[in-house]
């Protein structure tokens, strides 16, 4: 059990052989990738005081992903920007058997709760007032950190774009997106940032109109301003809703606006030059691709695969299309099994 094995490890870090839960492990909506439970100690000294979060990650995940995560969250909470503090991590402790770190649960509420369209429609006012300045606010504010002790601590592990060139290359389904990418990766332009690389509004918390956390640093980068401002832009054009396919096409419409007038607020806040940003669009969603193909041969073959239905599975249709205006190149997908094949449609 989750509850028990999270005692365990706070009487360890504490020495504390009477730790109690004043709330016990539950599990928080909008993981589309890991598995988070909000829980709080009782009693409990720093840093296991206040409300906290265990975040688990399926074994599809890449292995150096949580130390990544874990060493990106507690750097820029350093520096004073809204990412979860770490509290724990260990690289070889598992809760669950997977790989873990426990960090804090900031205030506040994402901007939009959910993929589901009574989720994303109920949150339109709230997009139309502050979405846009509020992501562009947090890009330019992440992208003047130094990202030296990120490279700096990291430097046995791959943080830069070539990590998703190396996943692309696993899925011969893929292999004509990873060819067209290879052969026309850009010169990066100056200067390489931290990179958030999944900056939509689920993963930004705000409260009474302020800007209180940026979550999911699962993707993070460092690379030229572009990389993230053309992840952004892919996430905002194609919106990934779990949805009928008339739907899909409104919330398109309506998140394409969105991502222009975000990328002229953030151009008017940094200057950056992002004249690369249509290839890192491509990259994204060839990224992203890996994780739908990736999910349905799991499905097909009956493998183990404990990372739930990727966010962009219901979208696949769409980001095939996206790639080929970026690119000039259709790709072949493995079809979907199941429900996945009726709910895709």
């Amino acid at each position: 059990m989750l509850g028990d094995e999270l005692l365990d490890v706070v009487r360890g870090e504490t020495a504390r052989a009477d730790v109690a839960y004043a709330e016990p492990p539950a599990k928080l909506t909008g993981g589309f990738f890991t598995e988070n439970y909000a829980f709080r100690i009782a009693d409990a000294p720093p840093p296991w005081d206040g409300p906290l979060v265990a975040r688990l990650f399926p074994s599809e995940a890449p292995a150096d992903l949580p130390r990544r995560e874990a060493t990106l969250q507690r750097l820029l909470a350093d520096q004073g920007y809204p990412a979860p503090g770490i509290v724990w991590f260990d690289d070889a402790a598992r809760l669950l058997g997977r790989r873990c770190f426990v960090m804090r649960r900031l205030p506040g509420r994402a901007m939009v709760g959910g993929i589901k369209p009574r989720e994303l429609f109920t949150s339109v006012p709230t997009l139309l007032r502050r979405l846009v300045d509020t992501t562009a606010s947090a890009q330019a504010w992440l992208h003047r950190l130094d990202a030296t002790p990120f490279v700096e601590e990291l430097a046995d592990l791959p943080i830069g774009v070539e990590r998703w060139f190396e996943r692309l290359a696993e899925f011969d389904d893929l292999a004509p997106a990873h060819t067209w990418l290879l052969a026309r990766r850009p010169r990066e332009a100056s200067p390489r940032v931290l990179c958030h690389g999944d900056l939509h509004p689920g993963n930004i918390l705000t409260e009474g109109g302020r800007l209180t956390g940026v979550l999911d640093y699962t993707v993070a980068t460092v690379a030229e301003p572009a990389l993230d401002v053309g992840f952004t832009t892919m996430t905002l054009d194609i919106t990934p809703i779990d949805a009928p396919a008339p739907v899909r096409r409104v919330a398109a419409r309506f998140g394409h606006g969105i991502a222009r007038r975000y990328v002229a607020a953030y151009v008017a806040q940094t200057g950056a030059d992002l004249t690369n940003q249509r290839y890192y669009e491509a990259l994204r969603c060839a990224s992203e691709l890996t994780n739908v193909v990736s999910y349905r041969l799991a499905r097909a073959s009956g493998a183990q695969h404990d990372a739930p239905r990727p966010t962009w599975d219901a979208v696949a249709p769409e980001m095939v299309e996206f790639f080929r205006v970026r690119s000039g190149v259709t790709l072949t997908l493995p079809p979907p099994t199941g429900r996945d094949g009726a709910r895709g449609r």
